[in-house]
């Protein structure tokens, strides 16, 4: 991740009057008069790209036949490559498609699985259901930005960030798991109907990036045991369990992040936590929530998201007394949309919509999702549960000194005091 410049050279009027006329076919002779450009997030608050916000004053040519009347703004994402696109961690985002995936993901996936929730809810005489996520204007690749996604920009209908150190609590949660769960129902539905569309959504442990995570991930894991190990005040198997993982963590990673034969599958949105959630407020109640950040999706286990987002994004009086309530609120939320999906009627349509889990049946599909939530826990918890500040993952990735200071931050610590002792008193150190 790199230091997001003010105004890129690249980013000028030619570049967003493109992107607007793609969006918009009917202003074919949209012209930007006016532009802002500014960092939309602080330093240290992404990880794979650099992400801009951008607000432009338009007009279109009179007698055009155009949308837009002069003076109108438009407000937009622009999302690219780490900024410089230099080091091994801009190299391993560009090697690992992950541009390619999260605009196949936001241009053609989700817009047919919205399609679906949809034409559910019209026969049941509702109103659709809220979008997944922003809607994806343009996408490409040019000189100057390389790989990008220009986005509709949410912050204008209130919607807006959580703190990333504090976490959510259970309202928040309620809220983001019940998306969830329409994610991973209409989902499963269109995979069994046009598998096609999901071509190539491979796992970050599948793709071009692998060797490198092959060798990351068990020494960050190792890290955390090292971190445990010193404290001479917490029972020291709780570091030996740990170790004793690394050997077999990528290859288990690997093989949870696969599709299941037989089982069901659906669209993992592969890096659902708070960064990556944008909630909408009235009164200081939560009331709606949107997705961004595809780039990590993939086809598989849906407990991948479950624990990802239990391990790392929930508040510390959350993630363990209020889990299995929330747990049952996504599991109920996901039956319901199937059921939707389902309808009455239509024996063909009825037919490509698995049955939602039992209780039984999402133990277990947590169990096999145990090396994730290890991952989440020991290893993304690490960065994510830093103190605020820039993170320099090169550096994370290469160097011991950084990697220790990652490992024995403050914050990071007192989450692990609470959090290693579940996982093994849930059996996930033992499950793999």
């Amino acid at each position: 991740m790199g230091e997001q410049a003010q105004s890129p050279a690249w980013l000028d009027k030619a570049f967003v009057r493109t992107a607007l006329r793609h969006a918009y076919p009917a202003n074919a002779h949209l012209e930007v008069l006016a532009l802002q450009v500014a960092p939309a997030l602080g330093a240290g608050e992404n990880y794979c790209s650099s992400l801009y916000r951008v607000a432009a004053t338009t007009a279109v040519a009179a007698g055009s036949g155009g949308e837009g009347a002069a003076g109108e703004e438009h407000r937009v994402l622009v999302k690219v490559l780490p900024a410089g696109g230099e080091g091994e961690w801009a190299s391993l985002v560009a090697e690992s498609r992950l541009f390619t995936k999260e605009a196949q993901v936001m241009a053609d996936v989700l817009p047919e699985m919205m399609a679906l929730l949809a034409e559910a809810a019209a026969r049941a005489g509702q109103p659709p259901p809220p979008p997944f996520a922003a809607r994806c204007l343009h996408h490409g690749k040019q000189p100057g930005p390389g790989a990008f996604l220009v986005l509709q920009d949410l912050s204008p209908e209130g919607f807006r960030m959580r703190e990333r150190v504090v976490g959510l609590g259970a309202a928040e949660a309620r809220v983001a798991l019940r998306a969830l769960a329409r994610l991973h129902a209409s989902s499963a539905v269109l995979l069994r109907r046009r598998p096609a569309l999901f071509d190539g959504l491979l796992s970050i442990f599948d793709d071009a990036g692998r060797d490198t995570r092959s060798v990351y991930y068990p020494r960050s894991l190792r890290r955390t045991a090292n971190t445990l190990a010193a404290w001479t005040d917490f029972p020291p198997h709780y570091a030996e369990k740990i170790l004793a993982l690394e050997d077999k963590f990528f290859p288990k990673l690997q093989e949870v992040n696969r599709p299941r034969p037989g089982k069901f599958n659906a669209l993992i949105h592969g890096d659902f936590w708070t960064n990556n959630l944008l909630f909408r407020y009235e009164d200081d109640e939560v009331q709606d929530v949107r997705m961004v950040d595809f780039q990590l999706t993939h086809v598989g286990n849906p407990a991948i998201d479950l624990v990802l987002f239990r391990f790392v994004s929930l508040t510390e009086e959350t993630f363990d007394s209020e889990w299995p309530a929330l747990l049952e609120e996504y599991r109920a939320a996901l039956a319901a949309a199937l059921a939707s999906l389902a309808g009455p009627g239509d024996e063909e349509r009825k037919q490509s919509v698995p049955a939602a889990p039992t209780a039984e049946e999402l133990r277990a599909w947590l169990t096999e999702a145990a090396p994730y939530a290890v991952l989440a826990a020991c290893v993304w918890a690490a960065s994510v549960r830093r103190d605020v500040g820039r993170l320099d993952l090169d550096a994370v990735v290469h160097s011991d000194d950084a990697s220790r200071d990652v490992h024995t931050a403050p914050t990071f610590c007192r989450w692990l005091r609470k959090l290693v002792p579940v996982l093994e008193r849930e059996g996930v150190l033992d499950a793999f």
